[in-house]
């Protein structure tokens, strides 16, 4: 946990920009973004997102539905507007395709589900046999179909 105070980075940069970073993720994190800007800020992040792999992976280790859509922007929207700033919007449909080993799209999925919680070696275990059992010599292939929703605005 930064302190941005004795790293000297309060209102330091013209430009402060987190792209698809799950660095930013609660309030705190997105007020240091803020706060080390003087002039402009910008997120970048999947708002919308379809990730059979990964969601399928979630549910087997009890990691609830709803994760296809973030609304992280659409509270930072509304805490900047009511804060009387103007943020703007802008929308992008991606298609992403991998190709990956399946130890290291099991990895991906377990990194990931560690954001959320804690996971159990079991739990762990879990995710590469599901991720295992998807590989065509030892290739996991994913689609990932999302909305890039990208805020900027002014200080």
């Amino acid at each position: 946990k930064a302190d941005i105070d004795a790293l000297g980075f309060r209102r330091r940069f013209d430009i402060v920009f987190a792209h698809m970073t799950p660095a930013i993720s609660d309030f705190d994190t997105f007020d240091k973004l803020n706060a080390c800007s003087k002039k402009y800020c910008l997120m970048s992040k999947p708002a919308r997102r379809r990730d059979r792999i990964q969601d399928r992976a979630f549910e087997i280790v009890g990691i609830g539905g709803g994760r296809e859509h973030d609304d992280g922007i659409v509270h930072a929207f509304e805490y900047l507007w009511y804060s009387g700033l103007r943020p703007q919007l802008v929308y992008s449909d991606e298609v992403w395709e991998s190709a990956r080993s399946a130890d290291a799209m099991a990895a991906w999925c377990i990194d990931r589900a560690r954001l959320l919680r804690q996971l159990s070696p079991a739990e762990e275990d879990a995710m590469r046999a599901y991720v295992a059992g998807l590989a065509v010599d030892g290739i996991v292939r994913e689609t990932v179909t999302t909305t890039v929703v990208t805020m900027y605005w002014q200080v």
